[in-house]
């Protein structure tokens, strides 16, 4: 009995350090995800079609998709994903050489479910003949679903869906996003022409759905405004004449409890200071920077009439007027020189921290 101890004892003398060495190597590849390797993310379809990315939600997918060749056109028939079928929400049309974002809902899928899916789409020759063509999807779902244009991935400004308050009761909306300007991830809320005071005091959504750079006077509304508010981060809003000689203006909202004031004519300066909800937007930053940290900001000092004038001077920009110089009041600089009213403008949001 003592020989068999003894050659146990000597065996693990010789090999244990050995056999530690495995186990830790064992350990740190597990760690490194080797026995649990990730999944990619695909998304493949066949010539003229093109498939450039693909995001998984536990909910929707939301893809880009592109055609090229002569003047073709094309279209999606139908997304299905784990045997659901995945709604398009409209009709999605390619022209040559364009490329679009599409996005579909009605998904139930686990965090980290393993996905394979089918994309059916038709395409048209000049010839008219119509060709059907399927494409596929792969990957794990994700956990969490973009809730504004900062949290998408992608690179190129346009229409896409998001998801303000996530996994909560609310539907996904489609919204306008800059992706390129100061880092990209502009939320569009507000289009102003430069005759239009509907601004000011109607808190509905009103105009062309969704709101573009290219619309007409739109804007989403107050309650779908405070949504973005409401949300656990900080949000910048920035004041974007269209004409690139005026210079855009920052306003930030870092609490939950702040909400976009339901009256913004110039002359309710008075009630926005008395109201610690809306009073943050009197306070302006001439810089993204600035407005992002919450330093350098300019209340204003002009009251004449009680008017609302978010920097120090009269004659700078004011964006919410109504009367007899609707829209945007606009400058070329930030602390002098004449002003300009009656411009059009756009009013953005993006999320900074959480």
């Amino acid at each position: 009995m003592k020989k068999r101890g003894q050659v146990a004892m000597e065996f693990l003398m010789t090999y244990g350090w050995a056999i530690i060495i495995i186990l830790l190597a064992i350990a740190a590849l597990w760690l490194l995800g080797v026995f649990s390797p990730s999944v990619s993310t695909v998304c493949e379809i066949s010539a003229p079609f093109s498939c450039q990315d693909v995001i998984i939600n536990k909910d929707s997918i939301s893809l880009k998709l592109g055609i090229s060749g002569g003047d073709n056109q094309g279209s999606i028939s139908s997304i299905l994903i784990n045997g659901q079928t995945c709604t398009l929400p409209a009709t999605y049309s390619l022209s040559t050489n364009q490329l679009i974002d599409v996005t579909c809902f009605g998904l139930s899928l686990k965090e980290d479910e393993k996905v394979t899916g089918e994309i059916s789409t038709t395409y048209k020759t000049p010839g008219g003949l119509t060709h059907t063509i399927d494409g596929s999807i792969s990957g794990l779902a994700n956990n969490k679903e973009a809730t504004s244009c900062s949290e998408l991935p992608f690179g190129k400004d346009g229409l896409y869906y998001v998801d303000i308050d996530g996994s909560g009761p609310l539907v996904p909306i489609q919204v306008y996003c800059d992706m390129t300007t100061d880092g990209g991830g502009w939320t569009m809320l507000m289009r102003i022409e430069g005759t239009t005071s509907t601004h000011v005091t109607d808190n509905n959504q009103f105009g062309p759905t969704p709101c573009s750079p290219t619309s007409t006077t739109c804007k989403l509304s107050t309650v779908t405004i405070n949504d973005f508010i409401k949300s656990k981060a900080t949000q910048i809003f920035e004041i974007r004449p269209d004409k690139s000689n005026f210079i855009s203006w920052y306003v930030r909202a870092a609490s939950d409890t702040e909400v976009w004031p339901t009256n913004l004519e110039c002359n309710n300066r008075d009630n926005l200071i008395g109201n610690s909800n809306e009073a943050w937007i009197l306070t302006s930053y001439e810089k993204l920077l600035d407005a992002e940290a919450g330093t350098n900001g300019d209340l204003g000092d002009y009251t004449s009439i009680t008017h609302y004038y978010p920097t120090p001077y009269a004659d700078q920009q004011l964006f919410f007027r109504g009367g007899s110089a609707n829209g945007i009041r606009a400058n070329s600089a930030w602390s002098s020189g004449g002003h300009v009213d009656n411009e059009p403008a756009t009013l953005w949001v993006r999320t900074v921290s959480s």
